[in-house]
């Protein structure tokens, strides 16, 4: 399944020069080298410092519709624009990088073990409570399991979207319900 994020033009010269790479506005490089100092116990110029600010003049766009708040979390395609969206809308200043982190909510792991995700708002989603108890319970990671698939729909599409624009992060999978 190919998703096409918003593609934001930019000129250079007065000529268009294709799909916006966030990563064009920052010192990529420097970055990299100023995290593995930090890593290294070392201060390469300075402390790291990330600092990301909204923009005054934001870029509007429709995103398409989609009615169910469960779809606005799931949906490939309105996922990939709104995180675009976001990403336009964003100034990545100091050593913050452009990213953005695909996410069912913060009880997506316990989803990949069975439990059914709620959906109440765009911000954050929960684990149903599914066990009785622990004592008849096997943990297993089914492929087949909805939330597991969507996680690597999500993954795939964001990956093709990324190439060269921005940086994926890691989903927030911690345990919880």
């Amino acid at each position: 399944m190919r998703i096409q994020p918003y593609t934001f033009k930019y000129l250079l010269n007065g000529e268009s020069c294709g799909m916006r790479s966030y990563l064009d506005n920052v010192e990529f490089e420097r970055i990299k080298q100023r995290f593995d100092a930090f890593w290294n116990h070392e201060v390469l110029d300075r402390p790291l410092i990330r600092i990301i600010a909204p923009k005054t003049k934001r870029m509007k766009i429709d995103l398409p519709k989609r009615e169910r708040i469960e779809e606005r979390w799931t949906d490939a395609e309105y996922v990939v624009k709104k995180a675009d969206l976001e990403l336009e809308n964003t100034f990545f200043l100091g050593d913050a990088i452009p990213f953005y982190m695909p996410n069912l909510g913060p009880d997506s792991f316990t989803a990949f073990l069975g439990a059914e995700l709620a959906f109440r708002s765009e911000m954050t989603s929960w684990a149903e409570p599914f066990l009785k108890g622990l004592s008849d319970y096997e943990p297993v990671l089914r492929e087949d399991n909805k939330w597991w698939r969507i996680m690597n729909e999500l993954l795939a599409a964001f990956c093709e979207a990324a190439e060269g624009r921005f940086l994926i992060g890691i989903p927030d999978i911690h345990y919880g319900g």
